[in-house]
C-alpha cells in the first residue's frame, strides 16, 4: 500500500524541503500540498471550522503548492 503525507506549511512553519525529506524518512510515498487561491475579504457566513465562526489566520499564508514541491527533494 502506498501511503502519502499532507502537510500545511505556511511562511513560519517548517520549510517543504525539510519536510519532505523527513516524510521520505519515515517511509512516505507522496508528499502533497494544499491550495486556497481566493480567500475572501468578507464573509457573510460563519467559518465551519471554528466555534466562533472567524476563519484562522494561517489559512491565508500557506506557500504556493508548486513552489514547495518544486524545492521538495527527488
Amino acid at each position: 500500500m502506498k501511503i502519502g503525507v499532507l502537510a500545511f506549511i505556511t511562511g513560519t512553519s517548517v520549510d517543504s524541503m525539510t519536510f519532505a525529506r523527513k516524510a521520505e524518512s519515515l517511509g512516505f510515498d507522496a508528499f502533497y500540498l494544499p491550495e486556497h487561491p481566493i480567500i475572501p475579504v468578507v464573509r457573510k457566513s460563519a467559518y465551519p471550522g471554528s466555534a466562533d465562526g472567524v476563519m484562522p489566520e494561517v489559512l491565508a499564508h500557506f506557500i504556493d503548492p508548486f513552489i514547495g514541491l518544486a524545492q521538495a527533494p527527488l
